[in-house]
């Protein structure tokens, strides 16, 4: 009988569960496939997108407009451009593509952390990425956080278990789809050369075999290290001078950042619940003289340096929330797998981990804000685009406009969702006395006051969802 076969055993309630939720997370993101595109997704992300799938999509520097993928590797903008040659150049096409990779990552995390760990802490694990505030709201944008988590789990995957194809080909697609790659593959061949050998030092390595695996888990460096090469040659630098100009190697400041983001990633959105738990599993299971495999030690302590790694990395270079997305998949496994430690039965503990995820669920839910790592972004983005079709039953197309960085292009570019068909504003931010501003929440404008004040203008139309914003002013004698 089928339902003695799903229930036979705790796997198959855990897949048929699994299976279950992700479909609930597909219908729960539909109404965003259809938003337009919004702040690092409409600048700069969506603008190179679109721009390669135009002009034929590549992964040679050089050959994609340089102002549009900032220096970056590019193939998260080769593969996001295939996609959109194939299923259309618009707004769905794009969206979808980013659902389809989020899903695959929550799928990816749970086959991996099934393999590493057991079905129960993969299910924990995969859910308690998928219910973030950061994931949420990123999974159906045009971005390539989540590709690079769902990379870093494969790559993760492939060295602990030693199949070096799975290694190569994704640790390859990661130092080609952003400069963050190199940490995860810097930080395996440390453990590799040292760390290693302080858990399996009883473990005769012939040098032959030691040597062949730097070779093969060297190789991403040299896919890197290529990709710089023909960057330097084709555009004259090694990595985006504007980018150079925004680290910072100050010791206070990198101090100060390495805090700050690390309270991110282990405080924000519930998650300091998940270490608390974390914690006190730990202790018990050191009272109670617990066992824990050497093996299992390796990946923790593999993880926590990653981590580490990445945070100083980030640290010195600019930083976003979303860039954490990378490391949420690690930060649950060392807590989940400390929880294991502590806990022989578990059912109960499945129990009390899955009411937390359905209170993550819900603070992400409620979550307010005007970032792209909150699901509210939506509010923001509807304001924007009814100003603008507002603008547009206006006839406002040749008026002379002002307004922040992420409107303007907003008025410029039908590809990025807010303009009803394909005529575009032409006189945006062209005058220093211009007929209309545009003024939002989410950018503060430092003419703002001071037209508010003007009586040569006045407020013609505002238009508010909660907390989202956005004020046209009009001078009085057009």
């Amino acid at each position: 009988m089928l339902k003695d076969y799903i229930f036979k055993s705790k796997n198959n309630v855990y897949l048929l569960a699994f299976s279950g939720i992700i479909l609930l997370f597909v219908l729960f993101k539909i109404p965003y496939l259809s938003l337009p595109f919004y702040w690092d997704e409409a600048w700069s992300y969506a603008m190179a997108v679109f721009d390669m799938a135009q002009n034929g999509p590549t992964l040679l520097p050089g050959h994609a407009n340089e102002w549009f993928t900032r220096g970056h590797p590019l193939m998260y903008y080769f593969l996001s451009s295939s996609w959109l040659k194939v299923f259309g150049l618009n707004l769905l096409s794009a969206h979808a593509f980013a659902l389809l990779i989020s899903v695959l990552s929550l799928i990816i995390i749970f086959y991996v952390f099934k393999h590493l760990v057991n079905q129960a802490s993969a299910f924990i694990i995969s859910l308690a990425v998928g219910v973030q505030s950061m994931f949420l709201s990123q999974s159906t944008m045009l971005l390539p956080e989540i590709f690079l988590m769902l990379l870093s789990v494969l790559v993760f995957y492939g060295y602990v278990t030693k199949k070096w194809y799975i290694y190569i080909v994704f640790s390859s697609l990661l130092v080609l789809s952003k400069e963050t790659g190199l940490i995860l593959i810097l930080v395996i061949l440390f453990d590799k050369i040292f760390l290693s050998k302080l858990f399996y030092w009883s473990d005769i390595e012939k040098n032959k075999q030691f040597v062949k695996e730097i070779i093969i888990l060297s190789i991403p460096v040299i896919v890197f290290v290529t990709f710089l090469l023909i960057q330097k040659k084709n555009l004259g630098y090694f990595l985006y001078p504007e980018h150079i100009g925004m680290t910072n190697f100050e010791f206070r400041s990198i101090k100060a950042n390495f805090i700050n983001y690390s309270l991110q990633l282990i405080w924000n959105n519930l998650r300091q619940i998940w270490l608390f738990i974390a914690i006190i599993s730990l202790v018990i299971g050191l009272v109670f003289g617990k066992k824990i495999s050497k093996q299992q030690v390796h990946l923790l302590v593999l993880s926590i340096i990653f981590i580490i790694g990445y945070l100083l990395f980030s640290s010195v270079n600019f930083f976003t929330t979303r860039y954490l997305l990378t490391l949420l998949p690690f930060y649950f496994f060392i807590v989940v797998s400390l929880i294991n430690y502590a806990v022989d039965t578990k059912i109960p503990i499945v129990i009390v981990l899955c009411t937390l995820l359905v209170a993550n669920f819900i603070d992400s839910y409620a979550k307010d804000g005007e970032g792209d790592c909150v699901l509210t972004f939506r509010e923001t983005v509807i304001c924007h685009r009814n100003a603008i079709n507002y603008c547009e039953n206006k006839g406002y197309y040749n008026k002379y406009i002002n307004t922040g960085f992420l409107m303007s292009f907003n008025l410029k570019y039908p590809h990025l969702g807010y303009l009803q068909g394909e005529k575009r504003f032409v006189n945006v931010n062209k005058s220093e006395s211009p007929e209309v501003y545009i003024f939002y929440s989410n950018e503060p404008d430092s003419n703002y006051e001071k037209v508010k004040s003007d009586t040569t203008y006045f407020l013609e139309k505002r238009f508010s969802i909660k907390n989202a914003w956005v004020e046209i002013y009009t001078k009085k004698n057009i």
